[in-house]
């Protein structure tokens, strides 16, 4: 059976409506969007940039209104670079914020871990995750994978500065802390270590510790001077390269850098050439004999950090360093003209040490010593000159490296290579001397291009 509905219904139906309405717009929608409002900062260590990107991603996925970190600079005049929970509230309030996201990552008993702490509007500590993996290159599959499962019901229950007029903060798990104030302080600020200010891709980019490889080339002078002693009938010649240009190459890369947590990251390989731009030397008669120099090193390289800003570091090489004068041509019947000054082919080992200090920002210098055993003299050892020569070399070197660039630095490189010969000569001998003193130096600027290892 069918009821009429009564006369007054509409009017009374109206007047709920009218009832509603003037409750305002907090009785039927929210004044902010349901999407929650984050700032996720800048994470350290090695694999936390893309495992960040990751984050970044996924919370994009699931419609999170990530607020650049910039904005959260800029937004509260007067803040500093270093934030605490009062300047975290200030930022929140401007920017209508729920919440923040920080986190590092570590290498540490054989595997990668990034340790992420999800803070409320108020700077206080809401949850926190935690993604192992067994190289950092696998942190963002990690993140990727289960960062929502570890913090979406945390993001979601965050209602920020808007909704949190008494400055008090539900936790995940239901229960309420206070937010720092003068009468409530934390004792424990886990925003304390936050850095407002966006970094450049490499946080800490005057440390030299933090490349997974480098490499450079370099433009500059080469001098050498040549000298016998004990030189008893005074037939062998001196010689000297006043100053000629150079040009340089080289570089170092740590393969397992980010790779393994072992200290096996550290040892790395290592490499250098160089080449003086010579290409004639005259004698006192005016003739032109055909000269060139170069010489290389490779061989294993093991750094060892001392401290935050002190580098050690030492290697085990190879090397070779050639210096050829040859003959002028056949310009007389019983052959060519001689120079007087024996071509030399230094076939060496290298070993070294060094210290690398990080002076202030992206200013550091530098500091080795390598000693160079000789295997092979070239023609000075040949039975024309010292058939029974034996030598040794040393090499000292510095530098002051300025970094302009997360990835470029400027070096003002000079370096120092000395060989002594005891020539041992005997009577029948062709040429008699005690010894020889052959001196090199270089002095160069470099371009360095460093990859850092927390990609």
């Amino acid at each position: 059976m069918m009821r009429r509905r009564p006369p007054w219904a509409p009017p009374r139906m109206l007047a709920v409506a009218w009832v509603l309405g003037a409750l305002g717009p907090s009785a039927s929608v929210p004044a902010r969007a349901s999407a929650q409002r984050v700032v996720v900062f800048d994470m350290d260590g090695p694999g936390a940039v893309r495992a960040r990107a990751a984050l970044l991603r996924v919370l994009g996925d699931h419609d999170v209104d990530v607020v650049p970190q910039a904005d959260a600079h800029a937004s509260c005049s007067g803040a500093g670079t270093t934030a605490g929970a009062r300047t975290l509230a200030c930022v929140a309030a401007a920017l209508q914020l729920d919440g923040f996201i920080t986190g590092a990552a570590r290498l540490e008993g054989g595997q990668a871990t990034l340790e992420v702490q999800l803070l409320g509007a108020a700077g206080a500590r809401v949850a926190s995750a935690a993604f192992a993996a067994r190289r950092p290159s696998d942190l963002r599959r990690v993140v990727r994978n289960s960062a929502w499962a570890q913090l979406g019901a945390a993001i979601a229950q965050l209602h920020g500065a808007a909704g949190r007029p008494t400055g008090d903060e539900r936790q995940a798990d239901g229960s309420v802390s206070h937010a720092p104030s003068a009468a409530h302080p934390h004792s424990d600020d886990p925003a304390s270590h936050i850095t407002l200010r966006p970094s450049s891709r490499r946080t800490r980019h005057g440390d030299p510790r933090v490349d997974a490889a480098d490499y450079y080339v370099s433009v500059g002078l080469a001098m050498r001077r040549l000298r016998f002693t004990d030189d008893l009938f005074d037939a062998l010649g001196a010689y000297d390269l006043g100053v000629a240009a150079a040009v340089g190459a080289g570089g170092t890369y740590y393969p397992l850098r980010g790779l393994v947590a072992s200290r096996l990251a550290h040892l790395g390989v290592e490499w250098t050439l160089s080449r003086a731009l010579v290409d004639d030397t005259r004698n006192q008669a005016d003739t032109h004999f055909a000269t060139s120099a170069w010489s290389w090193h490779a061989g294993l390289r093991y750094e060892a950090p001392v401290g935050a800003r002190v580098l050690a570091f030492g290697g085990v090489g190879v090397g070779r360093e050639r210096f050829r004068i040859e003959p002028a041509g056949p310009t007389r019947p019983n052959g060519p003209v001689e120079s007087g000054v024996p071509s030399v082919r230094y076939t060496f080992l290298r070993l070294s040490a060094g210290l690398r200090v990080r002076v202030v920002g992206g200013l550091s210098v530098g500091a080795h010593a390598a000693w160079r055993p000789a295997i092979d003299l070239g023609a000075l050892g040949d039975d024309d000159w010292f058939p029974r020569a034996r030598g040794n070399g040393l090499e000292v070197g510095g530098l002051v490296g300025y970094r302009v660039h997360p990835i470029v630095e400027l070096r003002v490189l000079v370096e120092h290579r000395r060989y002594v010969a005891d020539l041992r000569p005997q009577p029948g001998d062709p040429r008699v001397a005690g010894g020889s003193v052959d001196t090199f130096l270089n002095v160069s600027l470099a371009t360095v291009v460093a990859l850092p290892s927390a990609l």
